[in-house]
C-alpha cells in the first residue's frame, strides 16, 4: 500500500512539474482558443489540488499542519510556480516577435497575427 501513496504522490508532483508547460504551449500554439484568464484560472485551481492531492496522500503523521497550509494555500506554491514559467514565455514570444520582424520589417503585428 505504500507503494501506491508514493506513486500518487510522484504522479501529483511530476503533474505539477509539467502543468504550466503544457498551459503555455497551448496558449502559444493557439492564442484564441487558450484566453490568458483561463490559463491562470486553470493553474490555480488544478495546481492547487495537485498540491493538496500530494500534501495529503503522502504519509506525513508528525507534520498535519503542512497538510492544513496546503489545503488553505496550495494555490500560493502553483502561482509562485507559474511566475518564472511566465517571464519565459515572454521572453520566446519577445525573440518569435523579434526574428519575424527581422524577416519582413514592413509587417505590423497585427498583420502576423491575421495571417495565422
Amino acid at each position: 500500500m505504500g507503494g501506491t501513496k508514493e506513486m500518487f504522490t510522484a504522479i501529483c508532483l511530476g503533474s505539477f512539474i509539467f502543468l504550466p508547460m503544457v498551459l503555455l504551449s497551448i496558449r502559444a500554439l493557439q492564442p484564441s482558443r487558450m484566453p490568458w484568464w483561463f490559463v491562470v484560472f486553470i493553474m490555480l485551481v488544478v495546481g492547487w489540488l495537485l498540491v493538496l492531492g500530494a500534501s495529503v496522500v503522502a504519509e506525513m503523521p508528525d507534520r498535519g499542519a503542512s497538510k492544513v497550509f496546503a489545503l488553505f494555500f496550495g494555490w500560493i506554491y502553483a502561482i509562485l510556480y507559474f511566475l518564472p514559467w511566465l517571464c519565459i514565455y515572454g521572453l520566446v514570444q519577445r525573440m518569435r516577435m523579434w526574428c519575424n520582424r527581422r524577416i519582413d520589417p514592413r509587417t505590423t503585428v497585427n498583420d502576423r497575427l491575421c495571417e495565422e
